[in-house]
């Protein structure tokens, strides 16, 4: 594979890594404005921001 392919794959999977991030920001804020949001669904939902942003960090040290 080329430099140029293998770039533009990491850019391609760091938008999709941003995107899923602010997704799942999104649904803690809206959970958030519900008195009975399951605690559970918002803690997992906060775990699975952080991975994402781990991942993130992950491929632009890679870049």
């Amino acid at each position: 594979m080329s430099q140029q392919t293998l770039q533009s794959q990491r850019t391609a999977r760091l938008e999709s890594l941003r995107k899923r991030h602010q997704e799942l920001k999104e649904k803690i804020s809206e959970a958030r404005k519900y008195p009975a949001v399951d605690q559970i669904v918002l803690a997992d939902l906060k775990k699975q921001k952080l991975s994402v942003k781990e991942e993130i960090e992950r491929q632009a040290v890679q870049a």
